[in-house]
């Protein structure tokens, strides 16, 4: 049976980027009808291929997922294979490919600003970025302010925070082209915790495969693979690296993607079994 379709909602990110990376095999990936519009961006990005189910369809369900993600360290399972993220070969190669020879933005934050994560933002950027004061006690108005009066004195380097959803809403959700874009042109990444609790953020990750290098307010043990620096630390240290960069990259491959031929070894081996 070549047909088969996931156990999952596609509500979270990893459960699209666990998709994603099914449909890079030679099976034919399906979903339900309302679950369309959860994936279309990949097939209009990517290219991405998966069918609706229709009534007569005989397809396989693979049950044997998790997905993890309220938790210290994420975890994406699929059969005996498990990463922290499960990401497609593509995501990696697209990013790679909008890597500039010169990065114009040295610090970004686009995203999602909680309360707490807009209270840690303006302590950091008062505390880092050259030129950056505290006049309203509201992040929003101060980092206009700055913006304009950078923009006429040249008295710090660019600097860009961009308050965003359009990577928590669908379709967007599946993918925020702007987004990757803009991180690509960055050196670093600022990377408040994540806002359910936990310290790990998907931004860490992000960064790294666009080419930034992150600044993290928390460590996570999924971290411990990776190069970057800590936001308490002097901005003297923050360097960026080319080396670092490449490093990190190809750390992310090796713990968060899967050969395609591993993955179309274990999809084989659940239908078998299954049936």
């Amino acid at each position: 049976m070549k047909n088969i379709k996931l156990n999952l909602t596609y509500q979270y990110l990893q459960e699209i980027k666990l998709a994603h990376a099914v449909m890079e095999t030679d099976f034919n990936f399906f979903v339900e009808p309302e679950f369309d519009i959860r994936l279309q961006r990949l097939s209009e990005h990517f290219g991405a291929k998966y069918h609706v189910i229709k009534p007569n369809d005989k397809v396989f369900e693979i049950q044997d997922t998790l997905i993890a993600h309220r938790t210290i360290v994420p975890e994406t399972k699929i059969g005996n294979i498990s990463r922290p993220l499960i990401l497609p070969n593509a995501m990696f190669d697209y990013c790679k490919g909008l890597w500039p020879k010169e990065r114009k933005i040295k610090y970004a934050f686009i995203g999602k600003l909680t309360k707490q994560r807009q209270v840690w933002m303006q302590s950091f950027l008062s505390s880092k970025i050259k030129g950056y004061i505290s006049l309203t006690g509201k992040i929003k108005w101060d980092y206009k302010i700055f913006t304009f009066l950078n923009k006429i004195f040249k008295f710090s380097e660019p600097v860009l925070m961009t308050a965003s959803l359009k990577g928590r809403q669908f379709p967007g959700k599946s993918w925020d082209d702007e987004y990757f874009q803009l991180q690509a042109k960055s050196q670093f990444i600022i990377c408040p915790s994540g806002d359910v609790g936990c310290p790990w953020t998907y931004r860490f990750f992000e960064a790294m495969i666009c080419g930034a290098i992150p600044i993290v307010e928390t460590v996570s043990p999924c971290y411990a693979p990776y190069k970057f620096y800590m936001a308490d630390e002097d901005p003297k240290n923050f360097i960026y690296n080319p080396e670092m960069v490449r490093f990190n990259f190809e750390q992310c491959v090796k713990h968060l993607t899967v050969p395609i031929d591993e993955l179309t070894a274990e999809l084989n081996r659940l239908v078998k079994d299954y049936n």
